[in-house]
């Protein structure tokens, strides 16, 4: 199990069930992503890498860290979103 589950365990009071308490599931992941620093939490945000514009995006440590990054949120969305709403996406 990563840390990432670990840090989002399997709550019904506070996973994401419906759009009635989307402020708080939301306000909720964004108090445990930003623990992991300004980067994980602007990806969640928006994608963004933090990578300066000038590197090549296509670079294989850049697709790994997208992956990776990728991976960490879906994990965190496993543990924090009602499996039907997961189900139906």
């Amino acid at each position: 199990m990563s840390g990432f589950s670990h840090m989002c365990p399997k709550n019904s009071t506070t996973m994401l069930k419906s759009s009635e308490n989307y402020h708080m599931w939301d306000s909720s992941i964004q108090s445990i992503l930003v623990t992991f620093g300004s980067g994980l939490l602007a990806f969640y945000f928006d994608g963004d890498l933090l990578i300066p514009p000038d590197n090549v995006l296509d670079d294989p440590a850049i697709v790994q860290l997208s992956f990776y990054l990728n991976r960490a949120l879906q994990v965190i969305l496993a543990q924090t979103v009602d499996p039907e709403i997961l189900a139906s996406t």
